[in-house]
């Protein structure tokens, strides 16, 4: 469950209460971990996925009322600013106010103290990401192609240049930032207080629009001018015969490798200050890629391009260590994918939706290294997909319940407390089940459908109170297949 579906006086979850009570109730359920999407700045469709940049805390998740318990706003603020409770997150409502919060809690603070110290001595990527973030409010726009010729991009005379000319602007950017790391990090600290560890996520690729880009353009396949030239998706498969266009600009893994990776892994440096361990999406891109032509219209005209893998990879497990990361290795699993996986000790993922199918399901024979999820978000909820599934497969639930070898497993009629029981005795190390799950909620509290750029990301609980009466009693099945608290992700 990502923090933005927390529930919340002010518009979208965060780092307040709710936040602590979410813990506390996860470790009386007998869990060990708590799984987010990623935490930075959103872009275009307020994705996780889409940040403007990756070293950029998402300022919406941060708590007004922890900014009024400092002494930066007042009643009437928090007044003022409280919605509603509700089941979605009004973003463009949200953002509005918000933002408008914060910048006057930031201006409170800075009434006190000093910032600029801090900003000087920050490195060269969280600078770029204020200029960016700074020259996106003065254009309104995050379109940097498009902005006046010496804006296109970051050096460090424009960094001196914006300090002279837009200080005040780039301190409240950067309190801004300090509310976002401190709330964390109380947050994070409170965790691990209670043995609760957290799991994160990082994006392959990144926003063309982002302050990624827009500084470091050397190491992406752009034209001189900045353009796109070669741009990510994957191929067709049995489910669309246009493959999937993603738009992202590619990598160039020859230039990255000439500085050591120093961007990516100042990157993966900001994930691992904020979680415990990270789990690299689209797994099978660092090994190879599939790059499209900019012009074309989908992803058929592209083809397959090699990474550098076993360097990259080298040099990432010497600076973090191996033990740090999942690999999100589904899609097309070839063997030099599987070999780099294992080579480096990465666990894998398991969905079990995606395992349905394979008859029949022996929950001891599950490979004990995977990571093993009932959905994730990008599927549908496990209701709401069991509904769509016994739609196409009648008796399907007939011949679920004997293709498994636990004979005291039959909700008949629910698919749920089968579905995760089954996870729950598995022989995998790891068990991740969505909170979706846990309540037995239907597709109305599906948090993303890939493809879908607009209407994703905004499920959020409306009260904490349906925790107290989950579908499924977590507790129950951890005491009963020995997984309470355990302390850490196994690895091969």
């Amino acid at each position: 469950m990502h923090v933005s579906s927390l529930p919340s006086d002010y518009g979208i979850g965060d780092f307040g209460d709710s936040a602590y009570a979410f813990v506390d109730w996860l470790v009386k359920q007998g869990q060990s971990y708590w799984q987010m999407l990623p935490l930075n700045h959103c872009g275009y469709g307020n994705s996780p996925y889409n940040p403007l940049s990756s070293f950029l805390g998402n300022g919406l998740l941060i708590s007004p009322l922890m900014l009024y318990r400092d002494g930066l706003l007042s009643v009437a603020d928090l007044q003022a600013a409280r919605v509603p409770k509700q089941s979605h997150v009004d973003f463009e409502r949200t953002i509005s106010f918000k933002e408008a919060l914060l910048s006057k809690a930031a201006y409170k603070w800075l009434e006190n103290n000093s910032i600029d110290e801090s900003i000087l001595a920050s490195g060269t990527y969280q600078k770029q990401a204020l200029c960016f973030a700074l020259l996106m409010g003065i254009y309104q726009h995050s379109r940097w192609y498009e902005w006046d010729k010496e804006h296109r991009k970051y050096s460090v005379e424009l960094f001196e240049q914006l300090w002279k000319v837009s200080k005040e602007q780039l301190r409240i950017l950067a309190v801004i930032q300090k509310f976002f790391d401190e709330q964390y990090q109380l947050l994070m600290s409170y965790c691990h207080a209670k043995g609760i560890q957290i799991i994160g996520d990082i994006p392959l690729y990144v926003a063309y629009e982002s302050s990624d880009i827009w500084a470091n353009q050397e190491i992406f396949a752009l034209s001189a001018e900045g353009a796109k030239v070669m741009v990510s998706g994957v191929p067709p498969d049995a489910f669309s015969d246009e493959g999937q266009l993603w738009g992202n600009p590619v990598y160039k893994w020859e230039e990255m490798q000439k500085n050591a990776y120093d961007w990516f892994l100042h990157r993966i440096g900001w994930a691992l200050k904020h979680y415990d361990y990270l789990r690299l999406d689209h797994f099978i891109g660092y090994v190879n890629f599939w790059q499209v032509p900019s012009d074309c219209e989908n992803a058929v005209h592209g083809e397959w391009v090699k990474a550098l893998a076993e360097d990259f990879f080298g040099v990432l497990c010497e600076r973090f260590g191996a033990q740090s990361f999942i690999a999100e290795d589904l899609g097309i699993l070839t063997e030099e994918v599987a070999h780099i996986r294992d080579s480096f000790g990465f666990p894998g993922m398991l969905v079990l939706h995606f395992c349905f199918d394979e008859k029949p399901l022996h929950s001891t024979k599950f490979p004990q290294h995977k990571v093993l999820y009932t959905g994730t978000h990008d599927n549908n909820t496990s209701l709401g997909w069991w509904d769509e599934y016994m739609a196409n497969n009648p008796h399907a639930m007939s011949n679920y319940l004997q293709s498994m070898e636990l004979s005291d497993i039959a909700h008949e009629g629910n698919c749920l407390p089968s579905l995760i029981e089954f996870a729950y005795a598995s022989t995998c190390d790891t068990v991740i089940i969505p909170l979706q799950d846990v309540l037995g909620l239907g597709s109305v509290a599906r948090m993303n459908v890939p493809g879908v750029a607009l209407g994703n990301w905004e499920w959020m609980l409306s009260d904490l109170c349906v925790l107290e009466h989950p579908e499924v009693p977590l507790n129950e099945l951890a005491c009963r297949y020995l997984r309470i608290k355990s302390t850490s992700l196994n690895v091969l």
